[in-house]
């Protein structure tokens, strides 16, 4: 069986009901959580908002968490780190 890459709408239908097969089957509840409930323009929010997700998650003693589109919430790897671009500020 050769690999397909899924992407879109499509690719989370399957990873979702991934997800939900493998909570099934170990009997514990599911948390989604999707990048528009934790992504915030004010600094230090969305760091806030997920630490909320895992408090709450960590009350349920044995949950699954997705965390849909997590990379997005971190800084480009390719970008130059934030006191580089300080630094270079006049």
């Amino acid at each position: 069986m050769a690999f397909r890459a899924y992407h879109g709408s499509r690719a989370l239908t399957l990873i979702l009901t991934l997800c939900r097969v493998i909570a099934s089957q170990a009997a514990v509840p599911l948390v989604y959580v999707p990048i528009e409930a934790v992504a915030s323009k004010w600094y230090g929010e969305s760091e806030r908002l997920l630490s909320d997700v895992f408090r709450q998650s960590d009350r349920l003693a044995g949950c699954i968490v997705f965390l849909d589109e997590l990379d997005s919430l971190a800084a480009s790897r390719c970008a130059p780190p934030l006191y580089e671009l300080l630094s270079s500020m006049p």
